[in-house]
């Protein structure tokens, strides 16, 4: 077995563990009162989408394979910032709606939760709620574009977030070998030259 093939099939494994973790979390979420509640305090009323996009995650790498013989090689590790950017900016967005002295919203598991409760509250205090707002938009925009260029997305044809602003790296090609220049033919070695006769002397008549 060759290194590539176990490290695919690592990667599927962590991707079945993954999935496992996003499903206990999307069942917590959907069932408030089960008494493991960790995601819905962390996230509040953005559990539900964080939760499955953890299970999306996984997904993408327990499916590796089959996704490349499908939609070839799209995926890029630029793609999970880009995720990471959109749900910060939706659990920021669910706080920031609440308004001020939102804190006692995640003990009910409303808002953002205990993320979103963090740094809404920070942006509201150095830039007030408006420039706040327009911080979420801004990282709500950069993730969509890298979504847009790092992933499969970039093969649909729509020109509202065109993929020319920034050219997804591409996997390396093995360098070829250096060609050597052809060597001469070994000279073959040369007989000896025959070594010169004697000279006959004639016999005086």
């Amino acid at each position: 077995m060759t290194s590539s093939n176990t490290t695919t099939q690592q990667r599927e494994l962590l991707g079945l563990v993954i999935i496992l973790t996003g499903a206990i979390g999307l069942s917590d979420a959907l069932k408030p009162d089960s008494g493991t509640d960790i995601l819905i305090f962390l996230a509040g009323q953005g559990a539900i989408p964080v939760a499955l996009a953890i299970m999306g995650v996984g997904a993408v790498l327990a499916l590796q394979r089959l996704g490349k013989r499908f939609m070839g090689n799209h995926w890029y590790p630029e793609a999970l910032l880009g995720l990471q950017l959109l749900l910060t900016a939706l659990l920021v967005a669910l706080h920031l709606r609440l308004g001020a002295d939102s804190y006692g919203a995640i003990i009910q598991g409303q808002g953002g939760g205990l993320i979103g409760w963090a740094i809404a509250d920070l942006l509201q205090n150095a830039l007030g709620s408006l420039l706040a707002w327009v911080v979420v938009l801004l990282v709500t925009a950069a993730g969509l574009i890298l979504l847009r260029i790092y992933t499969p997305l970039r093969l649909l044809d729509f020109d509202l977030i065109p993929i020319e602003i920034v050219s997804p790296r591409r996997p390396a090609k093995p360098r070829p070998l250096p060609v050597q220049p052809p060597q001469p033919p070994a000279r073959q070695p040369q007989p000896a030259d025959a070594a010169p006769r004697p000279a006959v002397q004639k016999k005086a008549s």
